[in-house]
């Protein structure tokens, strides 16, 4: 090979480097704007199911300030304004994905919505899911306890599971109660209420201690078992007294009770919601019942008042 085949061979090489340097640039360049393109997905799809009560919270606890308040006229005047949801919702999509989905992750109502979008963000990232199922065990494992549970116990014994008082409880208004109340009629919630403590007296009260403290407006809910048991029933007919559930179960918890479960009168009136709160019961760590009924909230009458003109 002459002088000039070397020359010319050498060109190409250099001439190859440079291209592959700046394909593997380019594709650098264009692998980053994809990965931004797909946060900014996953952050819309978060921020579209949380409530405007929810982007406050996201700012409060991460410790922002939120957004700006004022806003300067064509004069360089600053003026107070009202804050609306995008104003909240572009500030929170400032932040980062990691801090969005910690903070769904943590303590919130997560939707079947919000779980399948932190479930793509995990697989997008690799992350393994952290839920697995505490029954879950090694096969090998597994074989060795049947072995050494087969050895153990004579087959003529029967083993049957112990329960707590609470889960007995809760047994007997599910399976007992919600028959007595089949064809029975309740006005409202407190009707609902003494029903419901007059049962467990008559079942428990030689056990139990059984307080109905609905009227007396303490951080017991509605019915107290035994000073660390606690039932909070709900008249479900409109969304509004379930809404009001969520707050209390938050106080219940901050008092660390020994079991809290919500009790739900179904009327009919709002079904597929009440098992929608029923899931956000369960994620704020109360057990739920969900009891079929009869009721109808009787209207209050206007009252007119006839004075001299």
């Amino acid at each position: 090979m002459g002088l000039w085949d070397n020359v010319k061979e050498a060109s190409k090489k250099v001439s190859k480097g440079i291209v592959d340097t700046a394909s593997a640039g380019m594709k650098a360049v264009s692998d980053e704007i994809a990965r931004r393109e797909q946060e900014k997905r996953f952050k819309k799809d978060l921020l579209t199911n949380f409530t405007l009560n929810d982007m406050k919270a996201i700012i409060n606890f991460y410790g922002f300030s939120g957004p700006d308040p004022y806003e300067e006229d064509e004069n360089g005047r600053r003026h107070k304004r009202k804050l609306e949801r995008e104003d909240y919702y572009d500030f929170c999509m400032g932040l980062t994905l990691d801090k969005l989905k910690k903070y769904a992750e943590r303590d919130r109502r997560l939707s079947y919505e919000v779980r399948d979008v932190i479930s793509a963000i995990n697989e997008w990232t690799g992350k393994p899911s952290t839920a697995s199922s505490p029954t879950t065990q090694p096969a090998a494992a597994q074989t060795q306890m049947e072995v050494n549970v087969k050895s153990a116990t004579p087959v003529n014994i029967e083993i049957k599971p112990q329960i707590s008082e609470f889960e007995e409880i809760l047994n007997a208004i599910k399976n007992e109660y919600e028959d007595t109340i089949r064809d029975q009629f309740f006005r409202d919630e407190d009707a609902f209420n003494d029903n419901l403590a007059t049962f467990l007296k008559t079942k428990f009260g030689n056990r139990f201690s059984i307080e109905n403290t609905r009227r007396l407006h303490r951080d017991t809910g509605d019915i107290f078992i035994n000073g660390k048991y606690v039932l909070e029933q709900k008249y479900a007919d409109n969304t509004g007294t379930l809404d009001k559930g969520l707050s209390e179960l938050e106080r219940y918890r901050e008092k660390r009770y020994s079991g809290v479960a919500v009790v739900i009168l179904d009327t009919g009136k709002i079904t597929s919601q009440v098992l929608q709160y029923k899931r956000w019961y369960e994620e704020r760590g109360a057990k739920v019942l969900i009891l079929s009924g009869k009721g109808e909230r009787k209207k209050q009458k206007p009252k007119f008042f006839v004075g001299k003109m």
